[in-house]
């Protein structure tokens, strides 16, 4: 925020006072007046105090001219300016070790199948447990038999608690990178289906007619009129 004007003209006097010298009284108000603004504009209120006068006073035998004023009171305010308290470093997560990663996914799946294992109604066990099985057993997925096992075992017990397996049907299992997995393998794409190419059906020509240029020079060629002169003996 900028300073006051009048704040600014009264330590633009004192500091007259202090180091005046021969300058003359008309000469020092005239220099007070251009200087106000400018310096209100430049600094705020708590930068006109006794200290900040103290300091650019005892740099100047004189008064001094406007760039001086601004050098000396700009690095008194600067040196009052609290000290920024340092960042402190950024802490970088070590990257996790093989038996870490396989703790973690051992953690969410055993978490995941103590869910199904508390689902209350049988069917809905037995068939959450059939679904998890085959999300497990997907293809690409990270082989995890402890986890097959536990699902299979889930599924057995509902199934014996009177699960009804005749009606439901199971839901296509999710893809693989739809499961939370530490030790994800991305399963092969899908090979496009090649439909065997059939050979094309051979077509037969078909006659055509001659037009009547053709047959006007076949009736003024004389290998024409004589092979038609023996048909007509022939005949």
């Amino acid at each position: 925020m900028p300073a006051d004007i009048a704040t600014v003209r009264e330590w633009l006097n004192l500091l007259g006072g202090l180091c005046a010298g021969n300058l003359a009284a008309k000469e020092a108000q005239a220099k007070v007046a251009l200087y106000a603004p400018m310096l209100a504009a430049e600094f705020s209120e708590e930068a006109f105090t006794p200290d900040s006068l103290a300091a650019v006073a005892g740099a100047c035998e004189f008064f001094p001219a406007y760039g001086k004023i601004v050098g000396e009171l700009r690095g008194w305010w600067r040196a009052q300016a609290p000290s920024v308290p340092a960042l402190p470093a950024p802490v970088i997560p070590a990257a996790l070790t093989e038996a870490e990663e396989d703790a973690l996914d051992r953690a969410w799946w055993g978490g995941r199948l103590s869910e199904i294992a508390a689902i209350a109604d049988p069917t809905t066990r037995w068939r959450t447990a059939e679904e998890t099985r085959l999300t497990l057993t997907r293809r690409g997925a990270y082989p995890r038999p402890w986890a097959v096992a536990e699902a299979e075992s889930i599924a057995a017990g509902a199934k014996a608690a009177g699960a009804d397996t005749n009606v439901v049907q199971l839901r296509t299992p999710r893809a693989v990178s739809e499961v939370p997995n530490l030790h994800m393998r991305r399963a092969d794409p899908p090979r496009a289906k090649v439909t065997p190419q059939q050979d094309a059906p051979t077509r037969r020509p078909v006659a055509v007619e001659p037009d009547a240029q053709v047959l006007a020079f076949r009736a003024r060629s004389p290998v024409v009129q004589r092979a038609l002169a023996e048909r007509s003996a022939g005949a």
